[in-house]
């Protein structure tokens, strides 16, 4: 697990509005999809909590955000993105919110998050990770467009990773629907995380008692 900040973009345009609202702190997660230790072909995931929590904590606050992006950029590559994503280097891939979402000013957007430098040559993405953290703050851009085919992305926030922090895993749950800072998922793919996060909960439950 990672902790940092979140700083909007200063920008004079509507986009500024979107990363001056998920400005505060941010607690990050990254994993693969289906190995965990083999840096097989894969899809990468990247789970994200923006809150305004002074520390990292596995509890959500009312007004956090999740967001849930992977290395698919839209459900139609969803076999393909393992052949595409470089499964030696977290931040060596881009990673989309694949469905749009709905913004109360912005209407309809997709998401994308970048990070600006790919991770230090190691023996695994997580040691990678590992060492870029120690050796500087890992920044990361949060970009944003128009859910309308060929509209450009916009920097929004700029994420500074900063240190990385033992929580408990198993009570550690991101939520796809929760969305204190007003971005809501939309769409049928979004929908369709609904069983499959409740089923989730419900097993970690059943596992930790």
């Amino acid at each position: 697990m990672l902790w940092g900040s979140v700083t909007p973009v200063e920008r004079h345009d509507a986009w500024y509005a979107l990363g001056e609202r998920l400005a505060g702190s941010v607690l990050v997660r990254f994993s693969g999809a289906w190995w965990k230790q083999r840096q097989w072909p894969d899809v990468l995931g990247c789970a994200l909590r923006f809150t305004r929590a002074s520390e990292p904590s596995t509890e959500a606050a009312t007004g956090d955000q999740d967001l849930l992006l992977a290395t698919i950029r839209i459900p139609a590559t969803t076999l393909l993105a393992p052949l595409t994503t470089h499964v030696d280097d977290y931040l060596r891939n881009a990673y989309f919110g694949v469905s749009p979402f709905t913004d109360p000013e912005l209407g309809r957007i997709k998401l994308r998050l970048v990070a600006d430098h790919s991770g230090p040559h190691a023996e695994s993405r997580t040691a990678s990770l590992a060492m870029a953290i120690a050796r500087q703050p890992v920044r990361m851009r949060l970009e944003a467009r128009e859910a309308k085919a060929k509209a450009l992305y916009h920097s929004v926030a700029e994420i500074e990773l900063s240190e990385r922090v033992m929580l408990d895993q198993e009570q550690l749950s991101f939520d796809p629907y929760r969305t204190g800072r007003g971005l809501s998922p939309a769409g049928f793919v979004h929908a369709m995380r609904i069983p499959v996060y409740s089923a989730s909960r419900r097993a970690r439950k059943l596992v930790t008692g």
